[in-house]
């Protein structure tokens, strides 16, 4: 899995600060997020970081967590609140090989803004929020039931490795019906074409999501979690420094 590889690549190219059964820390200024936590099973919990968090955060390590719970409760000990855990899907190699495209489902665009607009206005604000699907991300396909907007994904790149996020979301009337299936295959076959790597992501509590993503071939990778905006690297420093 490609995603794999990455991770990998990752950890080599980084400087190692901590090593216990179940967590590892590491810095690197190649991280794209402040501070990532990434959680797979069967393995030691992965920390990593970016230099300036690092230098000024881990004097919190003196106290090694023996697991992944303790880890959490250091770093929030020390301000350093989390966003929340989102489950990361990928295709496996052999699966990517058997996506193709739907005959239904074409691209969204400006043209598109009045059908959008109104698929919108009939899913509530906490469908909306959780999808995240606009008109002007990178890539947008709707599916269509008899002339009908059915389903829209849209795709957005994440950083600079060639990844790409999904989005997805079924009018409320149609939804049961295998749409956001058929879809999520679908606009994963073109982020291929586009030489990325589809990623999908969801909430631990999402089980209609999760179900998307099972349904469509996806396969759990881990647990990721990034440092919360709300964070004040500021007032962080004066905490440590205390």
């Amino acid at each position: 899995m490609a995603i794999h590889r990455y991770w990998t690549a990752l950890k080599a190219s980084s400087e190692r600060k901590l090593a216990t059964e179940h967590v590892e820390v590491y810095v690197s200024d190649a991280c794209e997020d402040k501070l990532v936590l990434l959680e797979m099973e069967n393995s030691p919990t992965l920390v990593f970081m970016l230099p300036d968090i690092a230098d000024k955060t881990i004097g919190m390590f003196s106290t090694s967590p023996s697991d992944p719970a303790q880890l959490r409760n250091i770093l929030s000990r020390e301000g350093l609140h989390l966003h929340g855990e989102d489950y990361l899907f990928y295709f496996a190699d052999a699966e990517k090989q058997r996506l193709i495209a739907d005959p239904d489902v074409r691209p969204l665009s400006e043209s598109d803004h009045a059908s959008f607009d109104a698929f919108q206005k009939s899913c509530s604000e906490a469908d909306l929020d959780n999808a995240y699907v606009e008109l002007d991300h990178w890539m947008v396909r709707g599916l269509f039931v008899d002339g009908r907007l059915v389903s829209i994904a849209s795709a957005y790149p994440d950083g600079d490795e060639h990844i790409a996020d999904i989005g997805v979301i079924t009018h409320p009337l149609e939804r049961g019906k295998g749409y956001a299936t058929r879809l999520v295959r679908t606009i994963c076959h073109d982020i291929r074409e586009a030489k990325y790597e589809p990623q999908y992501r969801c909430q631990l509590d999402n089980a209609e999501s999760i179900l998307v993503a099972k349904s469509s071939g996806l396969s759990l990778f881990a647990t990721w979690d990034v440092l919360s905006e709300e964070v004040e690297l500021d007032t962080l420093v004066k905490k440590v420094n205390a």
